[in-house]
């Protein structure tokens, strides 16, 4: 399995869609995809910000490494912040 094919499997065990992935990695949908494709190399500055992304080790994405196939943790998605009545957010100002 290349290291393309274990970023999918990680990506999708996690539920997040290539869109995602791209939007929060800064790269274009097009690119995660040639990445589990295995067309494009994965950089070490993109395994590094899919690492954080998905939360787990740089050896998650490789066999050499001996890493695991999941992440270590699940990833903190963290919703946008909504408005309180009045509009101030819940919390602020205490």
């Amino acid at each position: 399995m290349h290291e393309g094919q274990r970023i999918c499997r990680i990506r999708e065990s996690l539920g997040l869609q290539q869109k995602y992935v791209a939007a929060e990695s800064g790269v274009s949908p097009s690119t995660i995809n040639r990445i589990e494709k295995g067309r494009v190399t994965l950089t070490y500055r993109m395994a590094i910000r899919l690492a954080r992304l998905f939360n787990c080790d740089l050896g998650a994405f490789d066999d050499s490494l001996g890493g695991p196939l999941r992440p270590v943790v699940p990833p903190v998605i963290r919703p946008a912040p909504t408005a309180g009545a009045g509009g101030v957010r819940p919390g602020a100002g205490q």
